[in-house]
């Protein structure tokens, strides 16, 4: 392999594209391979054979899923929507896919468009239902919901971030890595 750090931008780029793309390629015909395996043997009798190699049954139903077009290959094995990509239609996922902006609907009742990959947790959880994406008016509706169950009949959401230099920060207060460690220790004692 030539020297990354002495190649042009455009020709990394290229690399990454190409690995992406033989990847896709990849899983698809191990997504075929496992359907047609599942086909000929049943679905329990493949993933014990496949314990053999080491291969978890979550794998295996990931490419079950892709070979059966429920999920598109570049979101099986997304950890962050993975899991929401299996409830959505493949259009709907391909939207996902090139985290094109969804509409979601405030508390104050305006509609912003966010990236997928720029949601907080609410947001997904408010967005993305076990049939799909939410319409405006049933995200509002989940808002109220929501509001209902809160004691103040307020939707409060919590802020989270981790940085392993900084450590735990919910909601603008830092709990620092000693201090996580410190806690740990204590729970674990």
């Amino acid at each position: 392999m030539n020297n990354i750090t002495k190649m042009p931008d455009e020709e990394l780029y290229r690399k990454v594209a190409e690995v992406v793309a033989d990847m896709n390629r990849g899983i698809k015909t191990a997504a075929a391979a496992v359907v047609e395996l599942v086909v000929r043997h049943g679905f329990n009798k493949v993933a014990d054979d496949f314990k053999e190699f080491g291969v978890p049954v979550d794998i295996l139903r990931r490419f079950l899923y892709v070979g059966e077009s429920r999920i598109l290959p570049e979101l099986a094995f997304d950890s962050q929507f993975g899991r929401i990509a299996r409830k959505l239609t493949l259009a709907e996922q391909r939207k996902l896919a090139v985290n094109e902006p969804i509409e979601v609907v405030t508390d104050k009742g305006e509609i912003l468009k966010v990236k997928p990959s720029d949601m907080t947790t609410f947001q997904k959880r408010q967005v993305f239902s076990k049939d799909g994406i939410r319409s405006d008016s049933a995200q509002r509706a989940w808002l109220e919901s929501e509001k209902s169950k809160s004691p103040r009949g307020e939707v409060v959401e919590i802020k989270v971030h981790f940085s392993k230099s900084k450590g735990l920060t919910v909601n603008g207060t830092t709990i620092s890595p000693d201090e996580i460690i410190r806690y740990a220790r204590k729970l674990l004692s």
